[in-house]
């Protein structure tokens, strides 16, 4: 059996902002200190794993190593969903400077922004990842972003990728998978 661990990134300012494309900055102060609290629990978040990897953006790598694991793989299949024209917008900006394909997209938001990836293409790179880790017989882990972990849903559970939209993912939160008689399933542990 496989278990895999995946952390969503700790906060950024343009996280907070709700801009697309919000992994690409550092970590905001409240982001560091959410992370400095998490790491000082009695638990590693990411389990003891034999393997870490982390989106190559740097709130994943800031976040990977201030849990500990500095030295985690960077893997490009972790990376933001591709936002095209609309990375670093916020939602204000969406509506101001590109109104007709914002209402499109919001509409329907499993479609691609304009030269960007849809959450068909991102399902595609996140369920080929994921695909690689059932292989392994061993505790994993990774440091992503939202938009990974939403996907990482999609594939597990066998969901429609409109139901993306619907999945909410807070930064720091960490999401439990276990691969075991040829399908991935969602494991909800208990609080202690």
């Amino acid at each position: 059996m496989s278990t895999l661990r995946l952390v969503a990134h700790a906060a950024t300012a343009a996280l907070r902002a709700a801009r697309c494309g919000a992994g690409e900055q550092d970590l905001d102060e409240g982001g560091r200190a959410a992370v400095a609290a998490l790491a000082a629990g009695p638990r590693d978040p990411l389990g003891r794993p034999a393997a870490v990897w982390s989106s190559p953006a740097a709130a994943a790598r800031q976040t990977a190593a201030g849990l500990g694991h500095a030295a985690a793989a960077a893997a490009p299949a972790l990376a933001d969903r591709g936002w095209g024209r609309w990375a670093g917008w916020s939602p204000a900006d969406l509506l101001t400077r590109d109104l007709d394909a914002a209402r499109r997209w919001l509409a329907a938001p499993e479609l691609a922004p304009p030269g960007g990836e849809s959450v068909a293409a991102l399902r595609r790179r996140v369920g080929g990842w994921l695909a690689d880790r059932a292989a392994e017989d061993r505790g994993s882990a990774a440091v992503t972003h939202p938009a990974v972990v939403r996907a990482a849903f999609l594939v597990a559970l066998g969901l429609p990728d409109g139901a993306y939209a619907q999945i909410d993912v807070a930064p720091l939160s960490v999401t439990t998978l276990r691969y075991r008689g040829g399908r991935w399933a969602l494991h909800v542990p208990a609080a202690h």
